[in-house]
């Protein structure tokens, strides 16, 4: 009935959480549409062009709204991507990837023509980078790509002009005309260059001063309005934040100097025009437009009280949608655990009675059993050497800080006190290992902790399922332990009639061999002296931890034991008789077909986590897939196209970190994956195909 129930749970709960997944989408469907402001055009007039949604607001020098232009009722077949103020009381509409400009009346409100810009055939693929555009009093339309690192300038006709030479940007953004120069932004570089109209060449470069800020890329940029004998600054621009969407609006003048607008610190300037004597900012954190003087005084938003609370409601709207979206994902998260949790839950039910019936074995075996309190008061018991190392840290610090508080600070004292930090941690490290090592030779002869060495292979003996299908009617279990081989661990079973031993791996355990009592030829403890040097190093600090099992065709099986009371109990129980193997029970296999280990490796390194799923280890290969998955989709996909493509400045090393983590990632899991594969173990034991033990 329980199991029934929690079934049924399970059901409803993936059933909700695909119901708030949906509503989640439909959400971040409904918040793609409210952009918000953001493109901006000042008028000669006074009047203010504002693209909000899908659609242009004309504002009148008030900032009452005179008309919404549907975007689509001008037959455009995407949202612009910048509207620029042109001669004649026209707006320049542009798109990215389209070398097709349109010509917008202000007072018709509709597209007066079009323009076919004619860019060059090698110079096309700027077309897939950012535009921003400026029209010159004489028609004249100079193009800046962003991530092209060029500028072009066309004709009023579409004539291609000219090209900026190679190198002479890392980035280039905002742009604008004077009478007699073209002014456009180096980036990445923190400048503003100055350009000869005709030729496109440098007449002059401003570099900016300050560049400590975190928000230094330049980005959007509108020239100060001059007045004849006005000492006034050159530009406004934007310094954006890496990502380009966080940052602040300073000006700047001629000599590279810069005064820095009253924005809150998570300002997101959008784009930026001068009307009159006033600064527009369109904030895109706050979807406002904000206004400054000339002085930097911060005035009251651009926008009459019904403009303002209609963005105001926007905002609010969107935020709904958002605050919906990251619920609906949250609730979706949380149903699909649930869920887990019930199926895990049922499973646990259901296998209950078969693993109350595994309980049975304990009665032969003999290493204690620790469980609960007894298990948790023997690792407190065995653990305190390794709270030494801490425990040293923070008295050490302590005795810093006070020492620090009463001698006068120096570059004489701060390398002392640096050195006495290095010292201290390595006198703690120290006395760490020494108490680790005599530790560790205490525990491996301390009956006490013979329960706590091994108790993770009695937790396995109580728990796997293809042990249980693999021993025989009758059969008995006298011992369970680690061996650690150099090949990495693994867990033997010793019964009344033979050994098993499975080799560990990530969330399974492979059956390698096994090996009936009476082909156990010789157990013995050796010597320290006798052992080679790789394996002295293996071996634990007891004398006679090191167990080594001569099989009756030569093989070998050695490794060290957590517990030299165990080791010397397995070596006595080995030379006792064993009972009579039955022959009328085949060990049974959840494995079908073992993958080739190379093959398994390969997959795995190509599909991280999909030879661990054939592997029967469907959990760990979730889990491996998940993390490869995730990282390649949030850093080095992501950092790959941007390289790739040029949008952002992106750091070789940022690329070599990202690709050595992903790379790093498929060669663990390769090697997991070559590591759990069965292997035929010629000569060593029985010759069935070995099976597999889950968990």
């Amino acid at each position: 009935m329980a199991e029934r129930m929690l079934r049924q749970l399970a059901w409803i709960a993936v059933l909700a959480s695909l119901a708030a997944i949906a509503v989640s989408l439909w959400a971040q469907q409904q918040a793609g549409r409210l952009q918000g402001p953001q493109a901006l055009a000042a008028m000669p007039d006074g009047q203010v062009w504002l693209g909000v949604n899908q659609a242009f607001w004309q504002l009148d020098t008030d900032g009452a709204v005179l008309a919404r232009v549907p975007i689509t009722s001008l037959g455009l077949p995407d949202r612009p991507a910048a509207i620029t103020p042109a001669p004649g009381q026209r707006l320049l509409v542009s798109q990215n990837g389209s070398p097709v400009v349109h010509w917008l009346d202000t007072g018709t409100r509709r597209l007066s023509e079009r323009t076919v810009l004619q860019w060059p055939d090698h110079l096309k693929g700027l077309l897939d980078h950012p535009m921003t555009l400026a029209v010159s009093p004489l028609g004249s339309i100079a193009v800046a790509t962003a991530g092209g690192h060029r500028v072009l300038v066309f004709e009023a006709d579409g004539r291609f002009r000219g090209v900026t030479p190679p190198g002479l940007y890392r980035f280039t953004n905002g742009l604008w005309w004077t009478p007699s120069a073209l002014w456009t932004t180096d980036t990445n570089r923190f400048a503003l260059v100055e350009l000869d109209p005709q030729t496109l060449q440098e007449r002059q470069r401003i570099p900016l001063t300050q560049n400590e800020s975190a928000a230094r890329y330049l980005s959007w940029a509108a020239p100060v309005p001059q007045s004849e004998g006005a000492v006034r600054p050159l530009a406004s621009v934007a310094r954006m934040r890496n990502g380009m969407q966080i940052g602040r609006v300073v000006h700047v003048w001629p000599d590279g100097s810069e005064q820095a607008l009253p924005l809150p610190d998570d300002a997101e300037p959008q784009d930026l025009a001068w009307r009159r004597d006033a600064l527009l900012v369109v904030d895109g954190a706050t979807w406002r437009v904000r206004r400054f003087g000339l002085d930097r005084t911060e005035l009251s938003d651009f926008g009459n009280t019904d403009t303002r609370a209609e963005l105001a409601a926007l905002l609010t709207q969107r935020r709904g949608y958002d605050r919906l979206h990251l619920w609906g994902l949250r609730v979706g998260v949380l149903g699909l655990a649930l869920a887990l949790a019930a199926l895990a839950w049922q499973k646990r039910l259901a296998q209950s009675a078969h693993v109350r019936s595994m309980h049975v074995r304990l009665a032969t075996l003999g290493t204690p059993v620790l469980a609960g309190p007894a298990l948790g008061k023997a690792a407190l018991r065995a653990s305190w050497p390794w709270l030494i190392l801490p425990a040293w840290f923070v008295v050490w610090r302590a005795v810093l800080h006070h020492w620090q508080a009463n001698v006068p600070s120096s570059p004489d004292m701060a390398r002392l006190t640096l050195w006495a930090v290095a010292i201290g941690m390595l006198a703690g490290l120290v006395v760490l290992l020494y108490a680790a090592q005599r530790q560790m030779k205490r525990l491996a002869e301390a009956s006490w902790a013979e329960g706590l060495l091994n108790a993770l292979a009695v937790r396995w003996l109580q728990s796997d399922e293809t042990l249980a299908s693999i021993l025989e009617p009758g059969e008995q279990v006298r011992e369970t332990f680690i061996l650690q081989p150099l090949g990495g661990q693994r867990w033997m079973v010793l019964t009344d009639r033979r050994l098993l031993c499975f080799k560990v791996t990530l969330g399974r355990r492979v059956l390698e061999h096994r090996v009936a009592r009476a082909d156990i030829v010789r157990a013995s403890l050796p010597a320290v002296a006798s052992l080679p040097f790789w394996s002295r190093m293996l071996r634990q600090p007891a004398d006679d931890g090191w167990l080594r099992l001569r099989l009756r065709d030569g093989a070998v099986l050695e490794g060290t034991v957590r517990s030299a009371i165990t080791a010397r109990r397995v070596v006595a129980l080995l030379r006792v008789r064993a009972a009579a193997p039955r022959r009328t029970v085949p060990a049974r296999t959840t494995m079908g077909t073992p993958v080739p280990a190379v093959l398994a490796a390969l997959a795995s390194f190509a599909v991280p986590g999909s030879a661990q799923w054939l592997q029967r280890r469907a959990g760990l290969g979730l889990a491996m897939f998940l993390v490869a998955a995730g990282w390649a989709s949030v850093i080095t996909v992501r950092a790959s196209w941007v390289w790739w493509h040029g949008s952002a400045d992106i750091a070789p090393r940022i690329l070599v970190q990202a690709w050595t983590a992903q790379l790093g990632w498929s060669l663990f899991c390769a090697w997991d994956a070559w590591y759990a594969a069965p292997r035929h173990s010629a000569g060593v034991g029985s010759s069935a195909r070995p099976g597999t033990a889950s968990g």
